[in-house]
């Protein structure tokens, strides 16, 4: 598959299956995201993995008091 038809055929994620996802998977993805490039490798983002309800409560908050946020599942 070549990039165009990867970013044709993005889509945004609003329904979530209340399913574990392994720690192999998730690894993988945060060794995916640091390794992406930066703009004059300025690396100007963080990621934050959050693995607990108080986590998520408090990433609704930051995120401008999304409630989406805080009822997504949460295994």
């Amino acid at each position: 598959m070549n990039l165009y038809n990867l970013m044709m055929k993005r889509r945004s994620v609003r329904i979530f299956k209340d399913q574990e996802i392994p720690e192999s998977i998730i690894d993988q993805l945060m060794d995916v995201v640091n390794n992406a490039p930066s703009g004059g490798n300025i690396q100007p983002l963080s990621i934050i993995l959050v693995r607990t309800s108080d986590g998520r409560e408090k990433l609704a908050q930051l995120a401008g008091d999304q409630p989406w946020v805080k009822k997504l599942p949460f295994r």
